[in-house]
């Protein structure tokens, strides 16, 4: 009668307590935690329960708990063996057991008093039975938790056969309970693949193959990595536990198992203190505050493997990279995700906004208990100040604080202009003859204007023409500039200055201009295997250098075009930290009155900058010992263009000297530019 009215007063006062914990959510109006249905038939409204209180160990109780029971091994037999490498790895991570044991023999006593903290006086491996006592599952239904066990090979939801396949009931305790709901009584297979819909509490029973009764200790270890390893990765970040144990042990005298915890609310480490099944149901009720069942009434409580965890919070965004161009607005998602129990609002707040720049929240604060998103826009005048910043997003609550930062581009507005280019750039003329370079514009940011072009800076005797005189509107366009020197211009190089008017903007180019005396001779191409059509097998007199491997300089490939023949040289190209060369030797003779290289140059790239130079390619004159003599031209990135284009180099400097034609690519990490070049010419006058 006494034990009676113990347990009826028990019972009222959980109903009381609970009944107040309802009636005050229902007053502050304040949802957190895991959300309830308070009316199954009339599900008009969802209401948050409020969070678990911390429990006896000063943590927050697990969202879930995977408890998975193996079969008929010591402690000895799986701890340490290499047949159980995945296992022993679990261990490692988390809290294990050395002082664990099972309760007695057979199997299905130590399932009960696992589950019911008693044997239900069953000694043997019987099947079927039925009881109504108190249990795990009844005591976390009554206190509005859940629970739902998953057997390997179990033929259908609620069946309660005694065996099928490699099922066996006597491994299923719930199955015997007629308290225990029978939809939680589940097949393997639908245990799910979205963890956070789990029940507070699951068994999962592997079927007789996997949990080493019949199997291997290898097959047993196969199924733990091929199955509840997902959810041990996700219970790292998500307040959750895995208990590992097994059932009893293979029959030697002191029926020691192995027994372990893994989650982040668990230490690492090995433990001595006596454990067996009761101490870990026990341990089950007291993370949740529930009722004792049977035997684990008096059981101790294991409490010395908890972390006491630090309330807390994560700061992201996403984008965490974001571009607004000048006058418009962009928007990036700031979440928070809590941990440790953590529950109070979060306020928001930016910094490090460039000029021109304002931006909001959306809420301005994420409510307690403090995980949900914000959006964050940031709002760019016509006038801001265009280029990257860093901005600093703080989030601030229940004494913590944390930063994050989003990388904002503030992009100019596009401005009417256009480019200017000479091509060739350097250009030798003889005296008595003419030399032309293409001038080409390209107009940008809605330019549309006609350009005059004009030329200054012209050595005497020679004139020069632009046809036509100007690019038509609205300002793309090439001319042919054509120079023509007297039989008596005067000799030497000088820079001459291409000048492009339209649309009130002005911009200029140098041709790098020689003139180099007449009287006649033989001009004689002097360079070997100039357009590289002896294959790649066969390079010389061309040296080639790459960091790339394998070494694809010369090539034919139909990804890029020769400029003339089969093959060509495409140095870089692979969008990531590459440095190619090509070198040839080449003595100008003494008695020569002019020498002139020459090369097509076709460059094609996957950056994007107008402004930036990623990737180059410099042609350079070396001495033979590698000393730079003269740097001919730097090529970039912003320098592609379909098609080939001529370049053209007055080396006449060099007469009488070997030298080295030099060049080299150079490519960033990222984003491919390809220089591919052809058809050299290192053409030499003499007498």
């Amino acid at each position: 009668m006494k034990k009676g009215l113990r347990k009826f007063f028990g019972r009222l006062l959980l109903i009381t307590i609970i009944c107040c914990m309802f009636s005050s959510l229902l007053t502050a109006q304040k949802a957190a935690g895991r959300t309830a249905i308070t009316n199954p038939s009339v599900q008009t409204q969802q209401v948050q329960a409020p969070a678990l209180a911390p429990n006896i160990f000063g943590i927050t109780p697990p969202d879930h708990v995977v408890i998975v029971i193996e079969e008929n091994h010591s402690f000895s037999s799986i701890i340490g063996s290499s047949q159980a490498p995945f296992i022993n790895s679990l261990a490692r991570q988390g809290a294990l057991f050395t002082q664990s044991f099972a309760v007695g023999h057979p199997s299905e006593p130590n399932y009960l008093e696992l589950f019911s903290g008693s044997n239900q006086g069953v000694t043997d491996d019987s099947c079927p039975h039925t009881f109504s006592v108190e249990n795990l599952a009844s005591e976390l239904t009554a206190a509005g938790l859940t629970f739902t066990g998953f057997s390997e090979d179990l033929p259908s939801a609620g069946s309660t056969v005694c065996t099928s396949g490699a099922y066996a009931r006597k491994h299923n305790p719930w199955s015997n309970f007629t308290n225990v709901a029978t939809s939680a009584n589940q097949p393997f297979t639908s245990f799910p693949t979205d963890f956070t819909t789990l029940p507070t509490i699951s068994f999962v029973i592997p079927n007789l193959n996997n949990d080493m009764h019949d199997g291997t200790i290898s097959q047993g270890d196969t199924f733990l990595q091929q199955n509840p390893n997902a959810y041990v990765q996700f219970a790292q970040t998500h307040n959750s536990l895995l208990i590992v144990t097994w059932d009893e042990d293979d029959n030697s005298s002191n029926n020691q198992i192995p027994t372990f915890f893994a989650g982040p609310m668990v230490k690492t480490g090995q433990f001595n203190e006596t454990i067996n099944h009761f101490n870990v149901l026990r341990t089950i009720e007291d993370l949740y505050g529930l009722t004792h069942a049977g035997s684990a009434a008096t059981a101790n409580t294991i409490s010395d493997v908890w972390k006491q965890v630090t309330p807390d919070f994560t700061l992201a965004a996403s984008p965490a990279s974001l571009s607004v161009n000048q006058g418009s607005s962009g928007s990036t998602t700031i979440s928070t995700t809590v941990t440790g129990g953590f529950n109070s609002s979060v306020a928001l707040s930016v910094s490090g906004l460039p000029a021109g720049v304002t931006a909001s929240f959306n809420p301005a604060s994420i409510a307690a208990p403090g995980s949900g998103s914000s959006t964050l826009t940031f709002t760019a005048s016509s006038t801001a100040t265009a280029g990257t910043v860093n901005a600093t997003i703080t989030a601030t609550g229940g004494g913590v604080t944390h930063t994050t930062t989003v990388a904002l581009t503030i992009v100019s507005m596009a401005v009417p202009s256009f480019t200017l280019s000479a091509s060739p750039a350097s250009l030798p003329v003889i005296q008595g003859s003419s030399g032309n370079s293409t001038i080409s514009t390209t107009a940008s940011g809605g330019f549309n204007s006609a350009i005059s072009l004009s030329i200054s800076g012209l050595p005497s005797g020679v004139t020069a023409s632009f046809n036509p005189s100007s690019i038509a509107a609205p300002g793309s366009g090439n001319s042919t500039l054509t120079f023509t020197a007297s039989s008596t211009a005067t000799t030497g190089a000088t820079n001459v200055t291409v000048s492009a008017t339209g649309g009130g903007i002005t911009h200029s180019t140098t041709i790098a201009f020689a003139i180099t005396a007449g009287g006649g001779g033989t001009t004689t191409q002097i360079l070997g295997n100039p357009g590289f059509e002896n294959g790649f097998s066969n390079p010389p007199p061309w040296m080639l250098t790459s960091t790339h491997t394998p070494q694809e300089i010369i090539a034919n490939s139909t990804l890029e075009a020769p400029h003339s023949g089969t093959f060509y040289a495409w140095l870089d190209g692979f969008g990531k930290t590459t440095t190619d060369t090509i070198l040839q030797a080449a003595t100008i003779p003494s008695n020569a009155t002019a020498a002139t290289l020459s090369f097509w140059l076709h460059i094609d790239t996957a950056e994007t900058s107008t402004t930036t130079m990623f990737d180059t390619l410099n042609v350079q004159v070396r001495d033979s010992s590698g000393n730079v003599l003269q740097t001919l031209a730097t090529f970039s990135n912003l320098d592609h263009a379909t098609g080939y284009k001529q370049h053209t180099f007055n080396l006449s400097s060099f007469i009488g000297k070997t030298i080295q034609i030099f060049l080299i690519g150079k490519e960033d990490f990222t984003l491919q530019t390809s220089f591919v070049v052809d058809d050299f010419a290192l053409q030499v006058t003499q007498p």
